[in-house]
């Protein structure tokens, strides 16, 4: 029978390794537990529930350069929508202060308005005709009017067209008033001359009319109907365009009484009827 081994006789060189050993890793867990923690978290995904790993593999798996380009693209069209928008808020109240602009304008300006009357015969020679007339510009505004440049003219109405035709006539004479004005702008009895508001001054005009025109508006040869038109351009300092009233007389005489009214706004071709005889109806009128 073999003896059994008594531990208590265990060698104490073997009880000293034992015990070093127990003692040394018993201290590496304490103060050096980062193998643990790894082990722990080597493979964190595995925790994440499933839909949050699709995720995360989804983005894993995405072209990195078209996700940029995508965000670029993004960042392009939400700068174009804010730039469109801004454009169109300006635009808004660009045109709500051009409005309000406009108003005080109508408010403050001046405004001429005009009244017409002979000032010396219509004279009939060799197929044409002459006459001056007075012009009187009032201010009926609330602003001092500058550079008050009047201008009237005769014309001869063909067919039934007394209205249309005078009122696109007169525009155009307002063209050709703005044209010559440009030229003689810098004469000062031209650009010193003012309206107070609630004043008036006079200016004479010479119209013409020529022979052709004559002879076009006249069915028979021997009569025909004439029509005044006018332009008055005027300026003030709010104001960086020229302003412009327009006008449109018919135009009757009294020197002949058997005639009818209606028959009074027909003229001979070849004569004269005195300033006395002469009157002016106003038929039209514009303002700008």
């Amino acid at each position: 029978m073999e003896p059994k081994d008594d531990p208590d006789k265990t060698p104490d060189t073997f009880k000293q390794n034992y015990a070093g050993t127990s003692v040394a890793g018993r201290y590496r867990a304490y103060n050096d537990p980062i193998d643990d923690i790894t082990e722990k978290t080597a493979d964190p995904e595995r925790e994440l529930p499933m839909e949050l790993q699709r995720i995360v593999e989804w983005f894993r798996t995405l072209n990195h350069d078209r996700v940029t380009a995508l965000f670029t693209v993004g960042i392009f069209v939400a700068t174009a929508v804010y730039a469109v928008v801004a454009t169109l808020q300006w635009s808004a109240m660009r045109e709500q202060s051009h409005t309000m602009q406009r108003q005080l304008e109508m408010a403050d300006r001046p405004w001429i308005k005009d009244t017409v009357r002979s000032a010396f015969d219509l004279t009939a020679q060799h197929g044409a005709f002459s006459w001056a007339v007075t012009i009187r510009t009032e201010n009926v505004g609330h602003s001092v009017a500058t550079a008050i440049y009047p201008q009237a003219k005769l014309i001869a109405i063909h067919g039934a067209d007394f209205l249309d035709g005078p009122r696109l006539q007169a525009r155009q004479l307002c063209d050709e008033v703005s044209a010559r004005f440009e030229k003689v702008k810098n004469d000062p009895v031209v650009w010193s001359n003012a309206i107070f508001p609630g004043e008036w001054s006079e200016f004479v005009s010479n119209a013409i009319l020529l022979p052709d025109d004559i002879k076009g508006a006249s069915l028979d040869g021997k009569s025909f109907m004439p029509m005044l038109i006018g332009c008055i351009e005027y300026h003030y300092a709010t104001s960086e365009k020229p302003h412009h009233t327009w006008f449109v007389y018919t135009l009757t005489h009294s020197d002949d009484p058997s005639l009818s009214l209606d028959s009074r706004t027909f003229f001979s071709v070849e004569k004269t009827v005195p300033s006395a005889n002469m009157a002016l109806i106003k038929a039209d009128q514009f303002a700008d």
